[in-house]
Formats: structure tokens, C-alpha cells, sequence
């Protein structure tokens, strides 16, 4: 059961990875890891998780996703679809599967998928694994560490969404059946991959720091920090779409003088909206937007503090800028939770093109805002 080495292999999703690919050696198909390739549509890299190809010569694109929640955003379903489908029409292969860590129950059946993407859920994962203990044990492990980070603990790992396939036993292996031939099933076309994300985090990068006035690539113009602002604006709309709403911005707060730049509403029911609800008193999360050149100060932290409230529910700030926080704010921010229980994260723009990039390939936020948490929290001193 060979496995693709990787320095990443301890984070969650990288083991969730690894263990799907395992679950294809034990099944006698050929495994290919983290293979770029060019798509299509405008000739940008992609990089495949895994390209599997059946002992009679069927290849099968796979895209792995870790998702932390049981009820992934659709448009996170459909943009991986169409990103899948596109590496599919790419590389010639004769299946796109979606890989899972969620029971067919809580994501769409195949045939709402577009394109004839076939669904590989994580009840039929675990029933593929059992022929494997090392395996299935370490499936078991990822479907746990979901139920504890969502407050679940009593939760079965397979909770009997597949009750009724393991009755009939042939049809607990269907999707690695469907990918051992070249018949795959045709589905209706999609539309074309989004590019939303890219086109943003382009424009992040290319807006240049400090206040003047700016034109950019895309047409867009305007003084540089106000550029900034809509833009990371936009973009946050855009990559937490289902887990935080009620956007506002500008608003003032205990008079004209003292204002932050936007606010939401956490809606989402995945790990970091949960946790932030349920750990850290908040329903609101503010943002301050700040097209700094150098790293942000711990002046900031302080003015920023002033404006969280968690007895209404608003105690988490983040602050977007180029440069993130200098070490100094950096403890400012450890001395506002130690001392008042108020989270002020720092989220960079590099960070932030990432996730907006992420996005259009179909991989939500939640992981990313929950290891920026993790990390912050094992920082924090006496």
C-alpha cells in the first residue's frame, strides 16, 4: 500500500489524503499524488490530489475534501464539480470522483452532481477499508476528530447512513466498481469553472500599499486604501458565503469618531463558526481593513478592542492587511484575550489570496480560520 511521502502529512486534510489514496493501492489501482497539470480554460496550473488508473486501464481524476461541516455550501460542491470536470476534460480521463470525509446522506447524490462527477462518500470509504485494520482504523480517526471539533462526541463515526447498502453487500464497493471500466455515465455540462476568486486575489495583488490613487488591470479604480477595503470586502463575501452574513460597513459605534470597517453575522455551522460562537461569546465578527506598508502596530489592537463587546456577542476581530501584525501587536493580541477574553486574528493578504483561490476550486474556509485560531491560541503565554 505505498503512500506519496509529504511534509504536510500531519495536517488533517494531508492525512485524509493519504488515507484515500491508501484505500486505492489496497484496491489494486495505480496512483498518482499531487500531479500538476495546465487546465483548458485559460492554461492556469491546477494541481490533481489524485489520478488513479484501474487495473483494466480506466483513469479517474480525484479530488479529496475534508470538510468541517456536515452540510458543505453547494456552491463549494459545484465549483469543485466544475473545477473537477475540467482537470477531467485535461488530463482524458474517464471519471471525476468528489472524495469525501461525509456520508452520502449529507452531500448531493450523484446524479445532482453536473457532469456525472461520482461521489465517493466516507461511509462507502469505510466499508472499503475493511479489509485493511491499519486503514480503517485511521479513516475511523478523521471521522472522530470531526465529531469532537463539532461537539458530537457520542456521535458514531458511521452513523447508519449505509445501513440499508451494507444489507446488500455488492453494493457497499459501488463507486470502486463504477471506476474499475471506461464507461463512465454523461452527464449534463456544467458551467465553466469560476474564476471569481482569482480575479480578486489578482487585484489584491496587484494594488500597491499606502493611499494614492490607483488604476488597475481589471478597470477598477480608485485611492488605493478605499480599493482595498471593497475589494477584501468582496472578497469575503465571496469565500464565506453561507457562514457569515448580514454584511455591514462603516458603522459607527458610541459616536462619528470611533468606526470599524465592516461587520457580519456568523451563520455557518462548521468547526470555526461553532467554535467562535459557543468559546468565544461571538455572533458578530468585526474587520478592520488596513492597506498598511509596514506591519500593523499594537496601537491598532487597542482601538480595535475597543469596539468588541462580548456580552453582545461581538468578540472577535480580524484585521486584514499586507504586512500582518508586528510582533508587538502580535502581543497585544495574546493580552486581549488573556486579560479580557476579546480574539483579535490576524489574517495577512497572502493568506487571504490563498483561500480566494481555494475557493474556486471548491475548498471552503473553515479549515484555514481554524488553523490561524490554533495557531494563535498555542502562542499565547502567561
Amino acid at each position: 500500500m505505498p503512500l506519496s511521502s509529504d511534509r504536510r502529512t500531519n495536517e488533517p486534510y494531508y492525512r485524509f489524503q493519504r488515507l484515500v489514496e491508501a484505500l486505492f493501492w489496497l484496491h489494486d489501482f495505480k496512483v498518482e499524488a499531487d500531479k500538476r497539470i495546465s487546465l483548458r480554460d485559460d492554461g492556469r496550473p491546477y494541481e490533481i490530489d489524485l489520478l488513479v488508473t484501474s487495473p483494466a486501464g480506466a483513469k479517474s481524476v480525484i479530488d479529496v475534501k475534508l470538510y468541517r461541516s456536515r452540510t458543505p455550501n453547494p456552491l463549494d460542491l459545484s465549483n469543485a464539480c466544475q473545477r473537477l470536470l475540467a482537470a477531467q476534460a485535461a488530463v482524458g480521463a474517464d471519471h471525476a470522483v468528489l472524495a469525501t470525509n461525509l456520508n452520502r446522506s449529507h452531500t448531493f447524490s450523484d446524479d445532482a452532481l453536473p457532469g456525472g462527477v461520482v461521489l465517493f462518500p466516507f461511509d462507502e470509504m469505510l466499508d472499503a477499508a475493511k479489509s485493511d485494520v491499519e486503514l480503517e482504523a485511521g479513516l475511523t480517526e478523521i471521522g472522530r476528530e470531526l465529531n469532537s471539533a463539532l461537539r458530537d462526541f457520542d456521535r458514531p463515526v458511521d452513523d447508519g447512513a449505509s445501513a440499508s447498502r451494507r444489507a446488500d453487500a455488492p453494493d457497499t464497493l459501488q463507486t470502486l466498481v463504477s471506476l474499475r471500466s471506461a464507461d463512465a455515465p454523461v452527464g449534463p455540462s456544467g458551467p465553466p469553472p469560476s474564476r471569481k476568486g482569482h480575479e480578486l486575489a489578482a487585484e489584491l495583488r496587484e494594488l500597491p500599499s499606502g493611499s494614492g490613487f490607483i488604476k488597475l488591470s481589471s478597470e477598477r479604480e480608485g485611492v488605493a486604501w478605499r480599493l482595498f477595503e471593497q475589494i477584501c470586502q468582496e472578497g469575503l463575501s465571496y469565500i464565506f458565503q453561507g457562514l457569515l452574513d448580514q454584511w455591514e460597513e462603516q458603522q459607527a459605534v458610541g459616536g462619528d469618531a470611533n468606526r470599524f470597517d465592516a461587520m457580519c453575522k456568523i451563520t455557518g455551522d462548521d468547526v470555526f463558526s461553532r467554535t467562535l460562537i459557543e468559546d468565544f461569546s461571538s455572533r458578530y465578527i468585526l474587520f478592520e481593513f488596513k492597506n498598511y506598508t509596514d506591519a500593523v502596530k499594537p496601537n491598532l489592537i487597542h482601538i480595535t478592542e475597543k469596539y468588541l463587546y462580548p456580552r453582545a456577542l461581538r468578540g472577535t476581530a480580524i484585521i486584514i492587511s499586507p504586512q500582518g501584525l508586528s510582533l508587538d501587536a502580535r502581543a497585544a493580541t495574546h493580552g486581549a484575550l488573556r486579560d479580557v477574553g476579546k480574539l483579535v486574528l490576524d489574517l495577512n493578504v497572502d493568506t487571504l489570496c490563498k483561500m480566494l483561490e481555494d475557493k474556486d476550486n471548491g475548498t471552503a474556509p473553515s479549515a484555514t480560520m481554524e488553523g490561524l485560531l490554533d495557531a494563535f491560541l498555542l502562542e499565547i503565554g502567561r
